[in-house]
């Protein structure tokens, strides 16, 4: 598709596992900054978690290949230390938002946080058609911080 032939791509990765992992870590490093620069000003700490959730939607929205590559690399590339560090930095982007909203949390109950808002965001990019929109990032937020049935969710900066 990209007019490259298999051979040019083999000749910068030595394996289709590398080419996993130099997508992965090519495209992790870009979407950590993309939050961070979309999270830095964000108003309260419910606003910032709200900004990262859609930041995540609109770069899959961008890259729409981009889950099937994760979801292929985390078969082809089980166990591998930068897939690992990859994720790792992820959660912490998503810990440190976490934070700001409750510090009384233990760091592994955050860590854990961090992973069950992972698996909703993904969950939710695997079955909602793009372009989402930013309904979808707050329904995720909502319902990862405050269920299913509550009624007092809080209304979002513009």
């Amino acid at each position: 598709r990209a007019g490259i032939s298999k051979g040019t791509i083999y000749s910068r990765f030595k394996s289709k596992e590398d080419l996993y992992l130099g997508l992965i870590l090519q495209f992790g490093v870009q979407l950590r900054e993309e939050i961070q620069a979309k999270t830095a000003h964000s108003p309260s700490p419910h606003q910032c978690l709200l900004d990262l959730i859609q930041e995540v939607f609109r770069f899959h929205d961008r890259y729409p290949y981009f889950l099937e590559i994760i979801q292929r690399a985390e078969v082809i590339c089980r166990g591998k230390e930068q897939l690992i560090v990859n994720r790792l930095a992820f959660i912490a982007v998503i810990v440190d938002k976490l934070r700001a909203l409750e510090s009384s949390v233990q760091p592994a109950q955050l860590e854990m946080s961090a992973v069950a808002l992972m698996g909703m965001t993904r969950a939710m990019l695997q079955i909602a058609p793009a372009p989402r929109g930013d309904e979808l990032p707050k329904w995720v937020v909502d319902h990862f911080l405050f269920g299913f049935c509550d009624r007092t969710r809080p209304t979002y900066a513009t």
